[in-house]
């Protein structure tokens, strides 16, 4: 019923790039009938990225000072007998 057809790449031809330029002047000639104004276009602006950049630098910055991580200030000190009262200690098992 469906013959399989081979894959053949689109190809342009001068017709249908007359008919998009067409198109495009139809509609050019119905924005100005119309009264419509033409699109105004702002250039893309990088200050929100790089304002973002900055608050994450300082961001991070701060996270560095303010946030140490715990290999920074040495090793942990070593648990003793009655070590309730210490925040963060390690064990040592003891080898006789």
């Amino acid at each position: 019923m469906f013959q399989k057809q081979k894959n053949v790449p689109h190809e342009h031809t001068e017709s249908s790039v007359d008919t998009v330029e067409a198109l495009f002047r139809e509609g050019r000639r119905m924005q100005l009938e119309e009264g419509i104004p033409p699109l105004k276009l702002r250039s893309s602006s990088l200050w929100p990225w790089a304002v973002l950049a900055g608050f994450l630098v300082v961001l991070s910055l701060a996270i560095e000072l303010f946030w140490p991580l715990p290999h920074r200030s040495g090793p942990l000190p070593v648990c003793k007998a009655g070590g309730a009262a210490m925040v963060s200690c390690q064990k040592r098992e003891e080898t006789s």
